[in-house]
């Protein structure tokens, strides 16, 4: 086989393919875990030294690699990086970019053991090598993901793509350029439809209330502005609504004839508004069952301005005590049942 160029939709296509296979969905992707689910052999630069009684140095210099290489032998493969390396990060591209090679059947269909400067022209070794090399950039820090949440600072990408400093600083100008020259991501693309709830996860600093949400720039909750990543508290409070945003059942009475119409706005039992929706005129979107504040605008709800939902703080210590109750009771229960069954009788 010869290649002569780069072939970027084909590696577009196996790292889509990458991605539905293992499920990706979040960062950091973990090509140590990815190697082990495949069951290829991983191996050390250490361990070669040792196996034939000889220097690191002279690992590297036999496979003409400062970071690792790939064996494929009777249709098995085995993986080897150097564990000197002392940054993390480029070990994990390291790991990612011999999965590349694997994945891009490079060593199969150029029928190598090892891909070798000695083995393929100047020309097909590198363009190999660029071949896998973006196939790791897209698998560990995918573009699809970063310019919707804007990364530019390679702080953020270095922390959740566990990149090295050296690539992190690279990916950050490529996000950069990318943004500056409008280029926009595919919504109905792979990475996009995986990585959706990554994207688009907001939490609230304040009451560490968590969602997923395109829009949102306000907390449901508490009002507060919303940052991007997980929160650390979940409300269970709130009311249940059909797709219209109305309620189910009214919530002061227990009617459940709250009609199909959708100008059925209030209960005809006891009057109250079913809907919850944003109090300003300028917004007035539905919003979910259990928010105080309009994710979008940041104004009051229906329900929180008709004190069917209580203040955060206040359903907050309530949630976190019926949940201390329960946990007593459950506590107590396996007490007694633990005491019944050491009776003599």
């Amino acid at each position: 086989m010869k290649i002569r160029k780069i072939r970027y939709d084909y590696i577009r296509s196996k790292v889509d393919e990458f991605i539905v296979e293992f499920g990706l969905n979040k960062l950091p992707v973990d090509p140590f875990d990815i190697i082990k689910k495949k069951k290829w052999t991983l191996r050390t630069y250490d361990f070669y030294a040792q196996m034939h009684k000889v220097s690191v140095r002279d690992v590297i210099e036999a496979y003409g690699s400062e970071d690792g290489f790939t064996i494929f032998t009777n249709g098995l493969y085995s993986i080897a990086y150097n564990n000197r390396t002392r940054s993390v990060g480029r070990i994990r591209f390291t790991l990612m970019h011999e999965i590349g090679h694997i994945y891009l059947k490079h060593l199969e269909e150029f029928k190598q053991t090892t891909l070798k400067r000695g083995g393929l022209s100047t020309e097909e070794y590198e363009i190999l090598e660029k071949e896998a090399h973006i196939f790791a950039s897209e698998v560990l820090s995918p573009y699809q993901v970063l310019i919707p949440l804007r990364w530019i600072n390679y702080k953020l990408i270095q922390k959740y793509c566990g990149l090295s400093t050296k690539a992190a600083q690279i990916r950050a100008a490529q996000i950069r350029d990318l943004l500056v020259n409008n280029v926009y991501v595919d919504e109905h693309s792979v990475i996009y439809r995986y990585f959706y709830n990554f994207i688009h996860c907001k939490h609230c600093t304040y009451c560490g209330f968590s969602f997923v949400s395109k829009e949102a720039k306000y907390c449901p909750i508490c009002g507060q502005k919303l940052q991007w990543g997980e929160g650390t508290m979940k409300y269970n409070d709130g009311y249940e609504l059909d797709e219209k945003g109305k309620v189910l059942k009214c919530p002061i009475c227990g009617n459940e004839e709250v009609g199909e119409s959708e100008y059925e706005e209030y209960c005809i039992i006891c009057g109250t508004y079913l809907i919850n929706k944003c109090t300003s005129m300028n917004c007035e979107r539905i919003v979910p069952g259990n928010a105080r504040y309009c994710p979008y605008c940041g104004s009051q709800t229906t329900f929180f301005r008709d004190e069917l939902l209580l203040p955060w703080e206040v359903a907050q210590k309530r949630i976190l005590e019926e949940q201390q109750r329960i946990k007593e009771e459950t506590n107590e229960e396996v007490a007694a049942t633990i005491d019944e069954d050491e009776l003599p009788f």
